[in-house]
């Protein structure tokens, strides 16, 4: 006898897929959108490197800092998405100095980059030009400051978001963290402005400086790396059925449709192997509250139908529902089993005109453990030695098979 997986079992594996489907994170590359480095002291508190293939940070012989400043576009990751991870990763070209800690810290202010191009070296940057960020200025403008920072040196938290020691030339890479993750998901939120990162260390060891690579360079410029999970292009608060008579009745309800644009009803008569377009429903547009739908399908004679929901988003993003069985009009020969869980014997019964030609129990992989051949006074299955699991009984017709799933303690 050859064993088929039953059509509840086929619903089971499948809704499961789906969730996993639905749970699967995106993971996305972005170099900054605008970068530049500020330098204390007055021989260079009016400088900068906007468009400089480097930018620094750390001390020099002089003791005087410089700063690293970087944003990042947030717009290829979509509204609603919640942050996972994140890591940027730099290609340091010159270090000075032995190993010491450099952090990220999140900028409160905004800032610019202008036009001003260091060369290779670039160590004390070059005069900024308009729109350049400098150790005095956010925005500087003709002859000083458009915009000043409140602190000289720039605007930011005075608690790290992430970490890291570097030493020597490399790529290096700021770990994801906590904090990392927060600012990212309040940009993206729109709970915090986005005015990206300052890069420094402690500043009070003199020569410890770091020359990066920076978004004009085309050797490994700085990546944020960003993994997250796209929210469902709806909120589907249930999906259900009902057998009517001739008629199949579904009924589904959101919580919301933000940026929603319709729902796809989709229907499978070959045990969910494939899916039929029904029919289109329009979503209510931006709803902020949930509305409910409903739809009658005509009930095949004899097959069962499974019916999913395909849910497209304004942008073109689609998400599946889970799936929902409903019988046809003639249903099937009762069979029932009992005690379930069942620990030694399994006892079964079918209606008038129920024939059963052999019975077996399969795993949860679809493959036979067990077959019975039954007669007509036989009325339970011993199954002391099956394992404690979750198992399908197959029940084979003359015609078809059907399946029961049990639990053997």
């Amino acid at each position: 006898m050859k064993a088929l997986l039953g059509t509840s079992w086929v619903l089971l594996l499948a809704n499961l897929a789906i969730a996993g489907l639905n749970a699967q994170s995106v993971t996305v590359d972005l170099t900054p959108s605008k970068d530049n480095s500020i330098y204390e002291g007055t021989a260079w508190e009016n400088n900068s490197s906007g468009e400089g293939p480097h930018i620094y940070s750390g001390a020099i012989s002089q003791m005087r800092a410089r700063r690293a400043l970087l944003a990042f576009d947030l717009s290829s990751i979509p509204a609603g998405s919640t942050i996972s991870s994140a890591t940027l990763t730099i290609r340091v070209s010159r270090a000075q100095g032995s190993a010491v800690p450099f952090s990220l810290f999140r900028m409160t202010s905004d800032w610019g980059e202008g036009t001003s191009a260091t060369g290779n070296i670039g160590g004390q940057g070059v005069a900024a030009t308009t729109n350049d960020a400098t150790w005095l200025c956010s925005f500087f403008g003709s002859g000083g400051c458009q915009t000043s920072w409140t602190t000289d040196g720039g605007d930011f938290v005075g608690t790290p978001s992430t970490s890291l020691t570097m030493t020597g030339n490399g790529l290096f890479t700021f770990p994801s963290s906590p904090q990392l993750v927060a600012d990212i998901q309040g940009w993206l939120d729109g709970n915090l402005d986005n005015f990206g990162w300052i890069m420094r260390n402690e500043e009070n060891v003199q020569r410890n400086a770091r020359r990066i690579n920076s978004r004009e360079n085309n050797i490994d410029p700085p990546t944020l790396t960003v993994t997250y999970t796209t929210a469902l292009p709806v909120e589907l608060v249930d999906f259900t059925g009902e057998k009517q008579s001739d008629k199949h009745l579904l009924s589904w309800e959101t919580a919301a449709e933000v940026g929603f644009s319709h729902f796809d009803l989709e229907v499978s008569t070959d045990r969910g192997r494939s899916f039929n377009h029904l029919s289109r429903i329009a979503g209510r547009g931006d709803a902020s509250q949930g509305s409910r739908y409903t739809f009658q399908a005509p009930a095949p004679m004899l097959s069962s139908s499974i019916y999913r929901l395909r849910m497209v988003d304004l942008d073109g993003s689609e998400e599946f529902s889970r799936f929902v069985e409903l019988q046809g009009i003639q249903e099937e020969d009762e069979f029932s089993i009992w005690p379930n869980p069942v620990t030694d014997r399994l006892f079964f019964q079918t209606s008038a005109g129920g024939d059963i030609a052999s019975l077996a129990v399969l795993n949860q992989q679809g493959q036979i453990v067990k077959e019975i051949r039954v007669d007509d006074n036989q009325s339970f299955i011993s199954l002391p030695d099956l394992p404690s699991g979750l198992y399908l009984l197959e029940v084979q017709g003359e015609d078809q098979a059907r399946y029961i799933r049990f639990v053997k303690n």
